[in-house]
């Protein structure tokens, strides 16, 4: 229970998941700009943005199983972003102890606990790293 109230480490996880992704956005932005153009990058959204990225990369690198599972688990990532970001963390008192749970707003049987969080924060910022060095080692070529 100790751990549930530990507010830091709730602030430590969020923190780390939206941080992991904003550096994946700063990458699109930065091959749009490259590529494409800043204009059109701001006039999409993150879907249409790893969409365009992802067809540019498959032109231009070829496809592969990798950087289709990485594109792939970016995009469930952002959901997963989403669903962090934009719901309430509830104190459930319906067990013997105080507990804390990010819980979907429009979905309630989506709950969340401290651990989980921390686990999925992490695997994300993995997965963010290894979805920058993707992009960075396809602007050297």
């Amino acid at each position: 229970m100790d751990d549930e109230l530990d507010f830091s480490r709730w602030e430590s996880a969020v923190g780390k998941l939206v941080m992991s992704l904003s550096r994946v956005e700063g990458e699109l932005l930065l091959k749009y700009e490259q590529k494409l153009s800043r204009t059109k990058y701001f006039n999409a959204d993150l879907r249409e943005r790893l969409n365009k990225i992802e067809e540019l990369y498959n032109s231009e690198c070829g496809q592969n199983k990798y950087a289709y599972d990485l594109f792939n688990q970016i995009r469930s990532d952002t959901k997963f972003r989403n669903l962090v970001a934009h719901n309430p963390i509830f104190a459930d008192i319906s067990g013997e102890y105080l507990a804390f749970k990010i819980s979907a707003a429009n979905n309630k049987s989506i709950n969340l606990n401290l651990a989980e969080l921390e686990e999925k924060s992490q695997r994300i910022f993995n997965t963010c790293i290894e979805f920058s060095c993707l992009i960075r080692v396809w602007a050297k070529n």
